[in-house]
């Protein structure tokens, strides 16, 4: 699943639970949201350093690092991009 960045507005989501992530899909795109898809918590990482995001709706049961790992390691990313 190739993510699309066209628009300013971008949702990332990061979710385990293909039904919950096509509802909330269908609704980021018909609000003009680009939507970016990772379904474990390395590509999530991965996602976030290339295209950053304003939202993110993360799964805290991920394979690989759990969502509680990738988002300690966006915080400090974030907090090393300040410095």
């Amino acid at each position: 699943m190739t993510p699309v960045v066209t628009s300013l507005n971008l949702l990332a989501q990061v979710l385990n639970c293909s039904y919950i992530f096509h509802l909330i899909s269908l609704e980021g795109r018909k609000n003009d949201y680009v939507v970016s898809i990772a379904d474990n918590g390395e590509k999530a990482l991965e996602l976030f350093d290339r295209y950053g995001a304003r939202l993110i709706i993360l799964d805290i049961m991920l394979p690989g690092l759990d969502g509680f790992a990738v988002c300690s390691k966006i915080r400090e990313n974030m907090q090393r991009k300040r410095l």
